[in-house]
């Protein structure tokens, strides 16, 4: 398995099949991918795209993260938009090495803080733990198209 930073505008099959494959494994509703945003951030250095392929170059995994300086702390940060491995690539060690791939290309290219999440139903604190990072805290979410309690 090769586990590489590469420009996602080289990859948009590749992207936006795992793309897919990811949205009908967790969400619901339409999947509305904007290729054109991701590739107009990578072009302005705001966006950095990581995949994971086997040896004859099929698409195994992927992770992408958004890159900004933070205005209040003025540190550079990243979180993730998304990563995904295929489920036939999820036994061994391909997702922890494809993040750690990322994990170290965003520090040697100056990102102070670095973010990953996870929805509640699927568990990936300790994958996160095994790379090294910590729990900070919770994010809450809302949105428009999910059913909300009244």
């Amino acid at each position: 398995m090769k586990y590489q930073k590469e420009r996602i505008a080289d990859c948009t099959v590749d992207a936006t099949m795992l793309g897919a494959m990811h949205w009908r494994e967790v969400m619901s509703g339409p999947f509305r991918l904007n290729m054109v945003g991701y590739i107009n951030h990578e072009q302005r250095g705001k966006f950095a795209y990581y995949t994971a392929r086997t040896d004859t170059g099929e698409i195994a995994g992927q992770a992408g993260f958004c890159i900004w300086r933070s205005n209040n702390s003025s540190r550079v940060q990243a979180v993730d938009d998304f990563y995904y491995v295929v489920p036939a690539h999820r036994n061994g060690f391909t997702a922890v090495r494809l993040l750690r791939c990322a994990i170290n290309d965003l520090k040697v290219g100056g990102v102070d803080d670095i973010m990953l999440g996870h929805m509640v139903s699927r568990d990936l604190g300790p994958l996160l733990q095994r790379l090294g990072m910590v729990e900070a805290g919770a994010i809450y979410t809302f949105s428009n198209t999910m059913p909300t309690e009244e």
